[in-house]
This record gives structure tokens, sequence and C-alpha cells, in this order.
């Protein structure tokens, strides 16, 4: 169960750490080509979820979403134990590490 741990630990440590460095250091909309006209780090701001959708009714809507990130990661945290105990590969706990640490990114930027 460690190596999973360690890779939520590190890649909520990653993205935590480059939002503060893009929101501190990067004008919206601005970007910074990373791997010439590959890969940009481009500085937008998404209010909803998914492709930017929306739930109307704007408080409840936030409250919905963040009510279902923290639901999701319990589940998520409950299927990576479940899986490490049957004695899964690295592989797929990898993938579901990293689907973790995405949700508890996105819980702790809610504002």
């Amino acid at each position: 169960m460690k190596k999973p741990l360690i890779v939520i630990f590190l890649v909520l440590l990653l993205d935590q750490v480059s939002k503060i460095l893009v929101k501190t250091t990067m004008a919206i909309n601005e970007a910074i080509p990373v791997f010439g006209k590959w890969f940009y780090i481009l500085f937008i701001e998404n209010n909803g979820m998914a492709f930017g959708w929306e739930i109307s009714g704007a408080q409840w809507g936030k409250v919905f979403l963040s009510l279902f990130r923290v639901v999701a990661v319990v589940f998520l945290f409950w299927l990576l134990f479940k899986q490490v105990k049957k004695g899964v590969k690295f592989g797929p706990l990898f993938g579901i590490s990293l689907i973790i640490a995405g949700a508890l990114g996105n819980i702790i930027d809610v504002p």
C-alpha cells in the first residue's frame, strides 16, 4: 500500500505547487511553451467541472460538486485498498492513485 500512497502524495504535491506557481506568476490566458509548439502551460480558470460544465444554481451547484468529489475520493480509496488486498499489480494501482490525486487536488481548489 506504500507505493500508491507515495504516488498520491507526490502527484498532489506537484499539482498544488504548479497551480501556486501559475497563479502567482502568470496572467489569465498567458501561455508558456514547454516543448516547442507541442506542449504549453496555459493559465485558464474553470469554475465548473469537466469541460467547463456547470450545474445551475451557483451555490447549490458548488455544494453538489464538492460533495460528489468527496464521495468519489472515499469510493476510490476503498477501491484502492480492495485492489491492494487482492494483490493487483502496481499498474492499475498507479492509475487509481493518479485519479485519487487529481480528485483531491480538485477538493483542495474549491474556494
